[in-house]
Parts: structure tokens; C-alpha cells; sequence
């Protein structure tokens, strides 16, 4: 693939249009013309784009309590009709996940087409080829995903049974966060909530929308994009991808957001470093990708202690290296699944500034 200069994609940035582009279809031969803007300018976009994130979590909440106080009743009626005469703690239970589901529901019908308005505007797409739509790439695609979200899920249990000794104030609220979750408990209600509705609603808040805003927010020059829906570039093959630099900013400013939702302060670690992987994983994949992957590793919870004791014959150093040697291996056979060749990488002119 041929690779241009930023100048060649975008052309000069310009002062004298207020950032007007020419009319017609643009690209590297009409290119878009940018207004040149100082330091400030610049942060006023970045607080800007980051404030909107915040607004994501705002909305969340309010989609949230909107959803609990319609559908509570309905979640308490359905947890009666499955726990029928069992003990209070399966209807607690039942009732927690059924309660949960509810609140995702309401969330995913606010955010399902947020996403489908902003898809087509996205900077994470820029420079992603098709994926390979043939039964091998699909398969190492889907078994990379397999072993990555098994292998985190062990390498997450490893961490946190390291820690517990260091921090067994942290550690023992935790555990007893997790033990009176319904999810705790296997049954269909907790799949529900951990494989369908929190990898489609956090995935489409996060790795979507989110990230969508993160990435507005360090990319700036990338305004035309965003602005036309994408029209701008339909005719253009090799359009520019987010430099590298700034698609890990991004990255980190969407995995924090992903963590702190989780409250918790254990969680919040181990769920910003997952949000790291699924945005990767989403930036390479798309976001059906970083659902399944965020779908295995909620699935792999329960299938903890079998795999601990595949893994404890090997002793401790087996039981950390094998691990992260799976999701090494998982990572590369995904990445073999895709057709991502490294888009050019267009970095902003030395010494200009983007718009906002």
C-alpha cells in the first residue's frame, strides 16, 4: 500500500475558510484544509471530547435507573416463576441477575443506536481492511478469542491470588462482593447477564461509543471524518489510519472509564487491563469481536477451579507461564484471522496544529 504524507491526505491546514473544506468529494486529490489553532485550542478539544465521555457514563446511569424503576417489577415477578419453592438465597439471587438484566436492556436500548448513528463517522475504522470472510480466517479468528479470553481469565485468578496476601482488606471485600452476586451462582440467568447482556452493552459503550469520543478527543484533524458520516472518504481505499501514539491514548482513556464503572477497586484494576486488550482487539476485529472475546472471558469465571486443576500439577511457575503463553498464542491466531495490514499511520504536520 502506498504511503502518504499527512499533507498529502489532507492538505496545508489553512487559516482563511474557518476550516472549510472545498465542496465536492474530498480526498488526496481535493484535499481538506484545516484550521491552524494554538496549544489552547487544542486542550479546549481534548476537555471537550473527554466531557463527553463523561456524558456516555451520565447517560448510562440515567438509562440505568429509567430501566430499574420500569422493569423491577418484572424482574421480581420472573425470579418467583424460576426460583418456584427454592430457599431466599436463589431467589435472591435469581432476583439480582433478573434485576440486571433489566438495567442492561434499558442501557442497550439507548446505546444500540447511538452506535449504529456513530458507526459510520468512526475513527477506529479508519485504515481497518474488510476481514477475510473464508472459513479458516474465521475460525483462527474466533479460536484466537477462544484461548485469549480463557488465558486472561486464568492470568486475572493468578493475579488475584497473589494479591490477596498483600492486600487482605481489598481482597476479602471483594470476595465477598462476588460471593453475594447471583452471578456466583451457575444458571441461566447469570449467562444472560455475564455472556449476552454486559459484553453487548459494555462493548457498545465503551469500545464504542466511548472510544469513539477518546479517540475525537486526541485526534482532532480528524474532524472532516467525523463530520461527513464518512461520505467524504467513499471513494478513497487507503484512507489514514489513527497514528499508533494516540490509538493507545485513546485506548488507556477508554479502559479507565471501563474500570471505573466497576467500582470496586479490584475490579477496577483488572477491568481497566481487559479494557486495554478489548479495545485492541476491537480496533483489529470490530466490535463483534471484542463482544465474543469479552463473552469468553466472562464465561471462563466459571470454569476457574476445572482449570486450575489442569494447571496444578505444573506447579506455580507452570500455573503463571502457561497461561500467559496461551493468550500470547490466542492474540497471534487471531491476528493471523484478520486482513490488517498496518494502515499508513498519518501523523499530524510538526509544528501545526489540528481543529476542532
Amino acid at each position: 500500500m502506498e504511503r502518504r504524507t499527512y499533507e498529502e491526505y489532507w492538505g496545508t491546514p489553512s487559516t482563511d475558510d474557518a476550516g472549510a473544506h472545498p465542496s465536492g468529494a474530498a480526498g488526496p486529490s481535493e484535499p481538506v484544509r484545516f484550521v491552524a489553532v494554538g496549544p489552547a485550542r487544542r486542550a479546549a478539544c481534548f476537555f471537550g471530547w473527554i466531557a463527553a465521555c463523561l456524558g456516555v457514563i451520565a447517560a448510562y446511569l440515567a438509562a440505568s435507573v429509567a430501566g430499574a424503576l420500569l422493569l423491577d417489577p418484572l424482574a421480581v415477578r420472573i425470579a418467583e416463576l424460576v426460583a418456584g419453592g427454592a430457599s431466599s438465597a436463589v431467589f435472591a439471587a435469581e432476583y439480582d441477575n433478573w434485576y440486571s438484566i433489566a438495567v442492561q436492556v434499558s442501557a442497550i436500548a439507548l446505546f444500540a443506536p447511538w452506535w449504529r448513528y456513530l458507526a459510520p463517522r468512526s475513527c477506529a475504522s479508519l485504515g481497518r481492511a474488510p476481514r477475510d470472510a473464508a472459513p479458516l480466517a474465521l475460525a483462527r479468528r474466533c479460536g484466537g478469542i477462544v484461548l485469549l479470553g480463557l488465558s486472561l481469565q486464568i492470568v486475572i485468578s493468578v493475579a488475584l491470588t497473589l494479591a490477596s496476601p498483600l492486600l487482605p482488606d481489598l481482597m476479602g471485600e471483594y470476595d465477598e462482593m462476588m460471593d453475594s452476586s447471583g452471578t456466583s451462582l451457575l444458571s441461566v440467568s447469570a449467562l444472560l447477564v455475564l455472556c449476552v447482556g454486559a459484553p453487548v452493552l459494555e462493548e457498545l459503550m465503551c469500545r464504542g461509543v466511548m472510544f469513539e469520543f477518546a479517540l475525537r478527543a486526541v485526534c482532532p484533524e480528524w474532524r472532516a471524518r467525523w463530520q461527513s458520516g464518512g461520505a467524504l472518504f467513499a471513494a478513497t481505499a487507503d484512507l489514514p489510519a489513527i497514528p499508533t501514539a494516540r490509538f493507545w491514548l485513546a485506548n488507556a482513556i477508554q479502559a479507565l472509564a471501563f474500570g471505573a464503572l466497576h467500582v470496586n477497586p479490584v475490579q477496577v484494576a483488572y477491568a481497566s487491563a481487559l479494557g486495554m486488550v478489548f479495545g485492541y482487539v476491537y480496533r483489529r476485529g470490530g466490535l463483534r469481536c471484542s463482544m465474543l472475546l469479552h463473552a469468553v472471558v466472562n464465561a471462563a469465571s466459571f470454569l476457574v477451579e476445572p482449570l486450575w486443576d489442569l494447571l496444578a500439577p505444573l506447579g506455580t511457575t507452570g500455573t503463571i507461564v502457561v497461561p500467559v503463553a496461551v493468550a500470547i498464542a490466542g492474540m497471534r491466531l487471531f491476528l493471523a484471522g484478520t486482513t490488517h495490514a498496518e494502515a499508513p499511520h498519518a501523523e499530524a504536520p510538526h509544528g501545526r496544529d489540528g481543529v476542532c
